[in-house]
């Protein structure tokens, strides 16, 4: 699972150095369960895109539950509610409860 998150993170970093795209501040969520989300991207001034990795094959609907709590701690502290993507073993795009799931290849 590291080595995807480490994969998406380079990825974003070298889209973004090629297209001169917006500043952006990237970082990851950890709750206080130790539940993670793998990449927060901070655009300025006010957009959040929070992206979960499903690293296994077989996941689970709670793997998800990490995006929705991050979701409600941004509006609670006044921020935009950000775009939730998760990152799995799905062939084409799927809307699972307001979460974007897009097959691993999507961000190449």
């Amino acid at each position: 699972q590291r080595q995807l998150a480490t994969w998406v993170l380079q990825e974003q970093l070298s889209q973004r150095a090629c297209r001169g795209g917006r500043p952006a501040r990237f970082s990851y969520y950890r709750s206080a369960r130790g539940g993670t989300i793998d990449l927060v991207i901070e655009l300025d001034p006010a957009g959040i895109i929070a992206i979960k990795i499903l690293a296994q094959e077989g996941w689970d609907r709670r793997e998800l539950e990490i995006l929705h709590a991050f979701s409600k701690k941004c509006v609670e502290s006044k921020r935009a509610a950000p775009r939730l993507i998760a990152l799995g073993p799905v062939d084409s795009k799927e809307v699972e409860a307001g979460v974007e799931i897009l097959p691993w290849e999507s961000l190449a």
